[in-house]
């Protein structure tokens, strides 16, 4: 499991006094020198996670949750991206139909007194969305399903959803290449050769058909370091070496992706705070997180980048770990400040990361009502 000290953030907080949700663009360190443009806007993206109960005659069927997207990117690309990501991002309903069939089949063999406690456990469909990539230029989402169809195990699977900022398309191998076929070449010799050089090849299965078609099948994304493919558990090994990921570095694809399309250098950014303080007038760009919460604000006192806020769980030895992200900021000016709404509580609720490795946990001092952030 992941821990929370793994999560990075590189800002200088205050006390938080929060609003509504805004975002900016972030510009992450990669092989194009180029800085990124001083009048590149900010992006904002807020997640919410969304569950839908199917009904039947003595309550819930069944349950399935699936993301929301919110993008801002201080361009008329955001609503488009908006509108786009979310229709991505909504199951089909043949996506959820295995589901329905399992349950409804499992649910019918039960007699009256078993259906009155059918809890539909163990039926459902899970979708998440994770932020791999935002900066000038492209969004990237590693998207993973999860269906639990009664077996001793859920059947997962996923697919990268990758965007051009600037004119809210999803991209396609053929827009990110130079020459679509050499790259499709390139990426299957390097998932060929790392495969093999892997202790556990030869649990390795369907490989050469995977490679040559994953560019197409959508099972790709962008990152800050380079193109990234992956298998879903049991697509090309056993169940038990779940997801196979095959993170490809720019440098092996020097030539074959567009200029445009690679990262920017990041400009240096100060080694910036953020202070936590009540109250969010003249935030720069806000986001509600809880209905009903508490209003703070997180103030830079130099520019920092890659806001993150992450909702949080203890483990059992007592630690945080980041769970699913709620709120993505590109970047704060030194001065600005990121109004936040959300309900803060002794206990960790919420951590906010940024830059390169700083993390914090956000907590009520259970004093004043003021806010505590918190080393993990």
């Amino acid at each position: 499991m992941k821990k929370f000290a793994a999560i990075v953030i590189a800002l200088s907080l205050t006390a938080l006094s929060a609003c509504g949700v805004s975002a900016s663009p972030v510009s992450t360190p990669g092989p194009a020198e180029t800085a990124e443009p001083e009048n590149t806007p900010r992006s904002v993206i807020g997640f919410e996670i969304l569950t839908e109960a199917v009904k039947c005659g003595t309550g819930d069927l069944y349950t399935y949750t699936y993301p929301r997207l919110k993008v801002d990117t201080g361009t008329k690309t955001g609503s488009v991206l908006t509108e786009e990501l979310n229709a991505a991002l909504t199951p089909a309903e043949d996506t959820l139909s295995d589901v329905d069939a399992a349950a409804r089949d499992a649910y019918g063999t039960l007699d009256e007194a078993g259906k009155l406690d059918w809890m539909g456990v163990g039926y459902g469909f899970d979708r998440k969305a994770e932020l791999m990539r935002c900066d000038g230029r492209v969004l990237s989402l590693l998207v993973s399903d999860s269906r639990s169809l009664g077996a001793p195990h859920p059947s997962n699977s996923g697919f990268g959803l990758t965007y051009d900022l600037e004119d809210g398309r999803r991209l396609s191998v053929a827009d990110i290449a130079e020459e679509p076929d050499a790259l499709r070449k390139e990426v299957e010799d390097y998932i060929l050769d790392s495969a093999m050089e892997n202790v556990g090849a030869p649990t390795f299965y369907g490989l050469s058909d995977f490679a040559a078609g994953v560019l197409d099948s959508g099972q790709w994304y962008l990152s800050d370091g380079g193109l990234v493919a992956f298998a879903a558990p049991e697509e090309i090994a056993p169940y038990a070496v779940g997801s196979v990921v095959f993170d490809i570095p720019y440098s092996e694809l020097e030539g074959l992706i567009k200029p445009e399309y690679l990262p920017q250098a990041s400009p240096e950014s100060g080694a910036g705070t953020l202070k936590i303080s009540a109250g969010s007038s003249g935030a720069a760009c806000s986001a509600v997180l809880d209905e009903g919460g508490v209003e703070f604000s997180l103030t830079a006192s130099q520019e920092v980048r890659d806001i993150c806020i992450h909702r949080v769980s203890m483990d059992t030895d007592g630690s945080f770990y980041p769970q699913e992200l709620v709120l993505y900021v590109s970047r704060l000016g030194g001065g600005e400040s990121l109004g936040l709404t959300a309900a803060f509580m002794d206990s960790p609720l919420y951590s906010v990361s940024w830059g390169e490795g700083e993390a914090r946990l956000i907590a009520d001092s259970g004093k004043d009502g003021s806010l505590l952030l918190l080393e993990p």
